[in-house]
């Protein structure tokens, strides 16, 4: 058996979301203000900052930090995403097993392939994720589940790369105009729950991992 560490690598956007992580793990400056890390004997833990949100955000950060490629056992993507019913509850982390992409400004699917990850079974609660390239207000949506802006970047990378990646958001807001005054007055605890449910689900985590793979279109692309 190797004594090796595993290496992951974590994505996150937005720095307000990466704060509770910083306050309950010890982690030193890698290469600062984008690279930090965590590091025991079993695992090194790398949190990677994009300072932005979108998928050029994710291009500059491999750009500047292309060691993320090929130094790692596995992926992972933090952080909060809009939730598309009002049957979903706000606050609640979910494991991505599902994600497309949609038209800018738009409410239907791309034609960009759709990507699913087999994640063994854990606690966390699965559903659906797509990436929008601007803050989705557009109203709720009668199929999609999460949205984001980062997540379809990140997995096609890792596609690319054949690297397990595991997706976790938290429920931050509703898809709706005029939506953020909640995140804006729990942000703080907001990543409280993201950052205690990354730590007491890592190890499930971490063998949950999968590689994302190109799959036929599997969500509703039809507008509500």
């Amino acid at each position: 058996m190797s004594s090796q560490p595993v290496r992951a690598l974590c994505f996150i956007a937005d720095p307000c979301e990466s704060q509770a992580l910083f306050s309950l793990l010890p982690f030193t400056a890698l290469y600062p203000p984008r690279i930090f890390r965590y590091h025991t004997p079993q695992l090194t833990l790398d949190l990677c900052l994009l300072h932005a949100w979108g998928s050029s955000a994710v291009h500059h950060a491999i750009q500047d930090y292309p060691q993320a490629l090929t130094s790692y056992d596995l992926w992972l993507n933090l952080g909060f995403a809009g939730a598309c019913s009002p049957a979903i509850p706000l606050s609640t982390c979910y494991l991505i097993e599902h994600l497309g992409k949609l038209h800018p400004h738009d409410q239907s699917l791309s034609e960009a392939p759709q990507l699913i990850f087999t994640p063994k079974a854990t606690a966390l609660q699965t559903t659906s994720l797509v990436t929008a390239d601007a803050p989705y207000i557009l109203g709720f949506h009668k199929t999609f589940q999460l949205v984001d802006m980062e997540g379809y970047a990140i997995a096609t990378l890792a596609h690319s790369q054949g690297l397990p990646l595991s997706i976790i958001k938290i429920t931050s807001d509703y898809t709706l105009p005029r939506r953020k005054t909640f995140v804006q007055e729990h942000s703080a605890a907001l990543a409280s729950v993201l950052a205690k449910t990354l730590l007491s689900s890592l190890p499930e985590i971490l063998e949950s991992a999968t590689i994302p793979r190109k799959q036929d279109r599997l969500l509703d692309s039809t507008p509500d």
